[in-house]
């Protein structure tokens, strides 16, 4: 089995479902003040972490071009403030980023050794059991933000894994 073409192929559809999340968003739920964690904020996260995670590397991550620092986590430490709305990512720019990890996804995967250890100092997991991590992790936001558009009225679909 080849289990690099398994993994992109499961990549592919996890991320085709937060990219239907991101591009079926409306303005008035993107950066929604009632939310604790912004639509925004979970899409950019999400993505941040399926960034650094193909990357296998958080020594060596190469951070995206428009990257803001601390952006990357949902929880604000204790007294800090919340993001202000004037520094949200916009649709675009997250959709900008969206491109680029997919884009960026098959070699990454392709170069990976699957069965060395994971070179994220937190995750103490070979690289394939950080690539299903990661996976999981992408779903478990691409749910949160599912429910919200389904909240709001507007449809979403599951994505299969095609091929």
């Amino acid at each position: 089995m080849d289990y690099k073409h398994a993994i992109k192929k499961q990549y592919e559809a996890s991320l085709n479902m937060l990219g239907q999340a991101i591009k079926n968003c409306p303005d008035s739920l993107w950066n929604d003040q009632s939310y604790t964690n912004k639509y925004w904020h979970i899409a950019f996260h999400t993505l941040y972490f399926t960034d650094l995670y193909t990357q296998g590397t958080d020594k060596n991550f190469v951070k995206w071009v428009k990257y803001k620092d601390s952006f990357e986590f949902l929880d604000r430490e204790p007294g800090e403030a919340p993001i202000p709305a004037e520094d949200a990512y916009t649709k675009e720019e997250v959709l900008e980023y969206y491109n680029y990890v997919v884009n960026n996804l098959d070699a990454r995967i392709d170069s990976t050794d699957m069965e060395l250890a994971s070179e994220v100092s937190w995750i103490p997991f070979t690289s394939f059991e950080l690539q299903i991590h990661n996976i999981k992790h992408i779903q478990h936001h691409v749910g949160m933000l599912f429910e919200r558009l389904r909240n709001n009225n507007i449809d979403v679909e599951w994505a299969r894994r095609e091929g």
